[in-house]
């Protein structure tokens, strides 16, 4: 599918080329790029972050915002949505005690929304990936096997099941393009507030 991700900080940019692989993926990194690319259109699915610095198209005559940290993920959620993105999601790994715009998706991460025929999600509900950029290194903990050691029926708490530590995780886009798919809301074994 030709995929679209939006997001300000780079390791989740370098997550999605990683989580994504198989898929036609572009990536940016603006507000203004992001609203261009959204509006041209031709794309299956759309994620984004969910606060990302405000751009000079984004503010009109209010320029002394460009550059802030914004809730503009939810707007190109539905430009893409108008454009004919036929999967579209708003993420953001931010914890929902730190900052009001997260904690408002606490009670719409539990729907998939459809939107003009779109499914729509809008979650602080994410994994992470480690992202494999050359200095990860095998789980001294596990040895590698991703298991808790001495009990195989739980992942390893060091590595996260993955058996590596990395030195950079990412949001895991993956995950997030599944959920779309099919129907599940929250990320497997999701167990609510996690602090």
């Amino acid at each position: 599918m030709k995929i679209l991700v939006i997001d300000d900080t780079q390791k989740h940019l370098d997550s999605a080329i990683q989580t994504l692989e198989g898929h036609d993926v572009t990536t940016c990194a603006t507000y203004d790029e992001a609203a261009k690319l959204v509006n041209a259109g031709g794309w299956d699915v759309v994620l984004s972050d969910l606060l990302m610095p405000a751009g000079k198209r984004s503010q009109g005559e209010g320029m002394k915002y460009v550059g802030q940290e914004m809730p503009v993920g939810w707007s190109l959620a539905l430009e893409a949505v108008q454009a004919g993105a036929k999967y579209v999601a708003v993420v953001t790994d931010m914890n929902h005690h730190s900052h009001p715009a997260s904690a408002m998706l606490d009670s719409i991460s539990g729907t998939i929304f459809d939107i003009n025929g779109s499914k729509v999600l809008m979650t602080n509900r994410i994994e992470s990936v480690g992202i494999k950029d050359g200095t990860h290194q095998v789980c001294a903990t596990c040895n590698g096997t991703g298991d808790f050691p001495g009990d195989a029926k739980y992942g390893c708490g060091d590595c996260g099941g993955d058996g590596f530590k990395f030195q950079q995780s990412g949001k895991d886009w993956a995950e997030i393009f599944d959920r779309l798919l099919s129907g599940r809301t929250y990320p497997k074994g999701s167990r609510g507030c996690r602090g």
